[in-house]
């Protein structure tokens, strides 16, 4: 007596398709996978990324606004100090604190020029590598829940299996079609899930690669595809 094995046609996710009482197990399993230790983890390690992405953007807005403000602070500085120099050569005989006019028009200059390089290393390194980061964070928290929900799906179906058994002796085999079951729903997200973890890893491969050849010494050569990113299975 042969069983024949299952076969498994991947098809779009939709809960929607499946029964009210179906739908509360397919959604129970993916609950399920997000109490797995491995895959809170790398949500855990998802959420911080995308924080801290979400942190530099505020940033930058708030070191460009501040950066308008300052250019705005050194320009009336710089006239005040010119123009009390004027007075003060000119023995005028009004009033001018030089040494503070000085002090402002420094103070001035100097967080413009610390804000304005802050914020150019922000934009060239630190928020580059966060979004790296994030993009390699996304693509394992995805393949972490792909691959939970794959070993879920596949005890699914050998239990079937086991269960249709008495059935494949009685009719001398029994093809299991499964895609319109619970474990095909499953299966069809989980090669979703998948798909996003991959697009995700080549962006994040994408973006490195752009970051080490802006950043890379003059005339260093890499070999093509070095230092290829890709998420566990």
């Amino acid at each position: 007596m042969t069983i024949t094995e299952p076969f498994l046609t991947i098809l779009p996710a939709d809960a929607d398709a499946l029964a009210e009482k179906d739908q509360a197990t397919y959604q129970a399993i993916l609950n399920e996978v997000e109490t797995v230790t491995s895959v809170q983890e790398a949500r855990e390690k998802h959420e911080a990324a995308c924080d801290r992405v979400a942190k530099l953007k505020a940033a930058h807005l708030a070191m460009n606004r501040r950066g308008k403000e300052l250019f705005d602070r050194v320009s009336v500085a710089q006239a005040a100090l010119e123009t009390g120099l004027v007075e003060q050569y000119a023995d005028s005989g009004a009033p001018v604190d030089a040494a503070g006019l000085f002090a402002d028009y420094t103070v001035a200059q100097g967080e413009r020029d610390a804000v304005m390089c802050g914020l150019a290393r922000l934009m060239e390194h630190v928020k580059p590598l966060a979004e790296i980061a994030q993009l390699k964070a996304e693509a394992t928290l995805f393949m972490g829940r792909a691959d939970q929900l794959k070993r879920i799906v596949q005890e699914r179906i050998s239990k079937t299996v086991e269960l249709m058994r008495g059935a494949a002796e009685f009719e001398s085999g029994i093809v299991m079609d499964t895609r319109s079951t619970i474990s095909g729903q499953l299966l069809a997200y989980a090669e979703a899930l998948q798909g996003r973890s991959v697009e995700a890893a080549l962006a994040a491969n994408e973006q490195e690669r752009a970051y080490n050849r802006a950043n890379a010494p003059k005339l260093q050569i890499k070999p093509k595809g070095a230092n290829l990113w890709i998420p566990k299975s």
